[in-house]
């Protein structure tokens, strides 16, 4: 069980995590989700960046629940998480965890990029 709290480190189960230390986005494993309306324009623009980071990335997952990425990010079996407007309890539980384990929380209000606090990300076209 992922767990952790403001002022001590971020842990699964009793063994304290960290997040990776990768640098360079070409070595990248990303994590995403999409919205669930197919029609929407949230989902055709969240397809737009994922197929712009597939371009550089080393590759893109999708595990179905945010939190679940931002834990995977935290105790670095992933470099970094996207997705394109989360609701704030989509990822409550997972910014502690990140921000306890080394990691970042890169948001517009709208995208929101969680990475492991070292990760240089390319710049997307605005569409």
């Amino acid at each position: 069980m992922f767990s952790a709290t403001q002022d001590a480190p971020a842990y699964l189960n009793d063994q304290i995590i960290k997040t990776t230390n990768t640098a360079d986005f070409t070595q990248a494993m990303l994590a995403t989700g999409l919205p669930y309306d197919r029609t929407s324009p949230e989902f055709a623009y969240t397809y737009k960046i994922i197929e712009q980071y597939n371009l550089t990335a080393r590759g893109i997952r999708r595990f179905g629940a945010a939190t679940l990425d931002m834990a995977f990010v935290a105790a670095g079996r992933l470099d970094a998480f996207f997705e394109y407007m989360l609701k704030p309890w989509d990822t409550a539980a997972g910014k502690i965890l990140i921000t306890q384990a080394g990691g970042r929380i890169l948001t517009d209000n709208k995208l929101i990029k969680v990475d492991n606090g070292k990760l240089e990300w390319p710049a997307t076209t605005t569409f």
